[in-house]
C-alpha cells in the first residue's frame, strides 16, 4: 500500500500562489508512490478544482489543529508555509511524521528530515538544521510541472530571429502591478509586436485591461492551465518575469529572460542568475527604472539567449530517490 503524504501549503491574493503551484508540481513528481493529500487553509477555488482534477486529495482546515489531528505518525508531510515556525515543525516531528520543508528564506532553525530549495546558489551552510536533516538544493530540485519537465528533456527549443515577442507574468496575484508598469515599458518600443501578459484568478488591477481595449499589442490571458501556460511561453520570443518558479519554466523551454527580484525570498535567486549569466538582469523591480527596464529589454532583442540549457528534465528521478531514502 502506498504510504500517506501530507502536503500543508496555503495561497491567496495576500500571500501568492507560487506555494501552491510548486506544491502541485512535486505532487506531481511523487503521485505514482505516494497517497498525496493537500490540506490548506486558504486556496482559490480554481486550485482545489486542479489538485481533485488530479486525483489529489484536499482538506481545508479552519486551524492548525484541524491538520495536526490528521497526523498519525506514519506518513510525510511536506511544508510549504513561511508563515509556520520551528514549533511546528518540532510539533509535526514529535507525531512522528517525517517532515520535508521547501523554504527558500532559511530564517529560521529547521527540523526537518529533508529540506528542498529549488533556488540556485542554495547552500547547506545556509541553513540551521539538524545533524540528520538532508538536502535537495538548486536546478536539480526544480519543482516543475510535468510538461515543462519534458520539454526540458527534448532537444533545445529554436529561438526566433526576430525577438519581437514579449511574455510577461508576475505570479497569480502580483499586488503591486509589475505587469502594468512593465507592459507600459514594452509599449514604448517599436521592436516589440506582441505582448502576452499572463495573469492568475485573483489579479485585481484593472487598468491594464484598459490598455488591451486600445493597444493592439497587448494580449492578456488569465487562469491559463498547464499546457495553456506552456504554449504561451513556447509562442513568446523571450520572458520578463520574477526569479520565481516561473523563470525555471522558461529555462526548462529554453527562452531568454529579463529578471530581477520584488521579495527577499527571490533576491537570493536573482543574485545567482545575475551572477552566473543566465539573467538579463533589473535588479529590484520595486525601484527599477524605466530606462534601465527598456535597455535590458533591447538587449535581450538585440543579443538574444545569454545563458545555458540549465534545466535537464530529471527532477522527478531526483525527487522520489530523495522520498525513498526518508
Amino acid at each position: 500500500m502506498s504510504k500517506n503524504l501530507f502536503i500543508r501549503a496555503d495561497g491567496s491574493s495576500k500571500i501568492g500562489l507560487g506555494h501552491i503551484v510548486r506544491c502541485i508540481a512535486l505532487a506531481n513528481m511523487l503521485k505514482d508512490e505516494y497517497l498525496i493529500n493537500f490540506v490548506c487553509k486558504e486556496i482559490p477555488q480554481k486550485f482545489v478544482n486542479e489538485i481533485i482534477s488530479l486525483n489529489f486529495s484536499i482538506t481545508q482546515i479552519e486551524d492548525e489543529n484541524n491538520f495536526f489531528e490528521l497526523l498519525t505518525g506514519d506518513e510525510i508531510v511536506v511544508l510549504d508555509h513561511y508563515g509556520m515556525d520551528s514549533n511546528y515543525q518540532k510539533h509535526i516531528k514529535g507525531v512522528g511524521s517525517k517532515l520535508v520543508c521547501i523554504d527558500d528564506l532559511h530564517n529560521k532553525e529547521f527540523f526537518a528530515d529533508l529540506i528542498v530549495n529549488h533556488s540556485p546558489g542554495a547552500k547547506q551552510e545556509d541553513y540551521k538544521a539538524k545533524p540528520y536533516t538532508k538536502f535537495a538544493l538548486g536546478f536539480d530540485y526544480a519543482l516543475l510541472r510535468p510538461l515543462f519537465l519534458k520539454v526540458a528533456k527534448q532537444q533545445q527549443q529554436q529561438q526566433s530571429v526576430k525577438m519581437d515577442t514579449a511574455f510577461v507574468c508576475f505570479g497569480g496575484s502580483d499586488i503591486n502591478d509589475f505587469t502594468l508598469k512593465i507592459t507600459k515599458v514594452l509599449l514604448q518600443l517599436e521592436d516589440i509586436s506582441c505582448i502576452n501578459i499572463i495573469v492568475g484568478e485573483v489579479y485585481q488591477k484593472t487598468e491594464i485591461f484598459e490598455l488591451e481595449k486600445i493597444h493592439l499589442k497587448i494580449n492578456i490571458y488569465k487562469n491559463l492551465s498547464e499546457k495553456e501556460l506552456l504554449r504561451m511561453m513556447l509562442e513568446s520570443d523571450f520572458g520578463i518575469v520574477p526569479a520565481s518558479s516561473i523563470s525555471l519554466e522558461l529555462m526548462a523551454v529554453n527562452r531568454p529572460i529579463v529578471s530581477g527580484y520584488y521579495v527577499e525570498n527571490q533576491r537570493f535567486f536573482y543574485q545567482y542568475l545575475k551572477d552566473n549569466d543566465l539573467v538579463y538582469g533589473v535588479d529590484d523591480f520595486n525601484t527599477v527604472k524605466a530606462v534601465k527596464l527598456s535597455n535590458q529589454i533591447m538587449n535581450v532583442i538585440k543579443h538574444g539567449k545569454k545563458n545555458s540549457k540549465v534545466i535537464d528534465g530529471n527532477q522527478k528521478n531526483r525527487f522520489i530517490n530523495r522520498m525513498k531514502k526518508l
